[in-house]
């Protein structure tokens, strides 16, 4: 059994050192990546070189164990570079964490071998469990796995009977890539290059440590991993943390179309003004404005990061109208960048919608990550309400 790794743990500075040299590269393979509807081979080998994946993975396996705020800063420059770069990034990035909650036979099968091993996930509960000895007979199907091309195992959600009776509960259930088939229907507007396709399985068998009692970790704050993984990051609160992850994606994206715009105002000129953009008041006002906007809401982003390795450091789990806080927070947080873009968007002119300038992806891509769950406005602001006026949040557990 793995116990320890002595690896030389690089500074948070150095870590966004790699991740801005990064980003330029990235930003170049990224109309590739959205006509191939999947990142370029090289683009996964850079951030498996570069060590960015391994911010919140275990010490025992190679990992840096640093702070959840560097996760979530390196995710926005990646994804300032190309938004299903960013994605790729934070949603197999962040299950280095997940599986260090996992039970630590299941971690020594995965990395055991190679700790650079990747794997995906899709949390919804749509596949059927069976009971059986030992384990469990999985089937099903699961939609939205990104990052599944890069990927030796999946983790996949089911409502399954525990091992020792009882109603049944949310677990995920790991795979090695031997027992799922990759159905490539990864035809979308927004983040093409995430290829995140559906995975099909028929009937496997899923030993015991490869079932992750979800709902039990969500509601209690105990994991299998923490047995052998003691660091303040395995005590993070599970569904806050999964979903803060999605957010940096937006701040990146927003950064980017004011990336593109500032780039686009020093050249364009407007004829019915007859003067160059950058002389226009109404550019100085959507750049400076929609600036700001981008600046709050990434000032939000790392308070929300921050508040949760306090909770983890203090070894105390949010409390429910908390975690319905920060649903809202990270819906805000998408959608106000959604907003930035959209302005900025509208402010650039008709060359803006060919397919060869940048800024139309960027809009693709900011409203496909604003479509996820975890993002919903509606849902989020509706119970944040609620929570506000002392009255419940009408969430299940946040």
């Amino acid at each position: 059994m793995n116990t320890a790794v002595d690896v030389a743990v690089p500074t948070d500075e150095e870590m966004l050192a790699r991740a801005r040299e990064l980003a330029p590269v990235f930003r170049e393979r990224a109309p590739r990546a959205d006509e191939a509807r999947r990142l370029p081979d090289e683009t996964l080998s850079d951030l498996v070189d570069s060590g960015l994946f391994r911010i919140l993975q275990p010490r025992r396996y190679g990992g840096y164990e640093l702070d959840l705020a560097t996760f979530v800063k390196v995710g926005a420059l990646l994804s300032q570079g190309d938004v299903s770069t960013g994605w790729v990034y934070t949603v197999l990035g962040i299950h280095n964490w997940f599986l260090g909650m996992a039970d630590p036979q299941l971690q020594e099968e995965i990395w055991g071998e190679d700790s650079t091993v990747l794997f995906a996930d899709s949390f919804p509960p749509l596949g059927s469990a069976e009971r059986v000895d030992g384990g469990y007979r999985l089937s099903g199907s699961w939609k939205f796995v990104s990052g599944i091309e890069w990927s030796e195992h999946v983790a996949l959600g089911v409502m399954a009977e525990p091992p020792g009776g009882g109603a049944k509960e949310h677990y995920m259930m790991f795979l090695p890539k031997a027992d799922y088939a990759v159905e490539d229907e990864w035809h979308v507007m927004g983040l093409r290059g995430t290829a995140s396709n559906t995975v099909n399985v028929e009937d496997a068998f899923v030993p015991d440590y490869r079932a992750f009692p979800l709902q039990r970790v969500v509601d209690t704050g105990v994991a299998p991993g923490q047995a052998v993984n003691d660091s303040p990051l395995f005590r993070l609160p599970f569904t806050a943390t999964l979903g803060l992850i999605l957010a940096p994606c937006a701040v990146g994206a927003a950064r980017a179309a004011l990336e593109h715009f500032q780039e686009s105002v020093q050249k364009r000129y407007l004829m019915l003004e007859r003067r160059q953009q950058k002389d226009s008041g109404s550019a100085h006002l959507t750049l400076a404005e929609c600036t700001a906007a981008v600046d709050a809401a990434e000032t939000l982003l790392l308070r929300y990061a921050d508040e949760l390795m306090a909770n983890a450091r203090a070894g105390t789990l949010p409390s429910e109208d908390a975690r319905v806080r920060y649903f809202a927070w990270r819906s805000y947080i998408a959608h106000e960048c959604t907003r930035v873009v959209d302005r900025v968007f509208a402010n650039s002119g008709g060359f803006a919608i060919f397919e060869s300038h940048p800024m139309q992806r960027v809009l693709r891509d900011a409203h496909a990550v604003a479509q996820h769950a975890q993002l919903n406005p509606a849902i989020a602001m509706s119970a944040f309400g609620r929570v506000l006026l002392g009255l419940p949040s009408g969430l299940m557990r946040a």
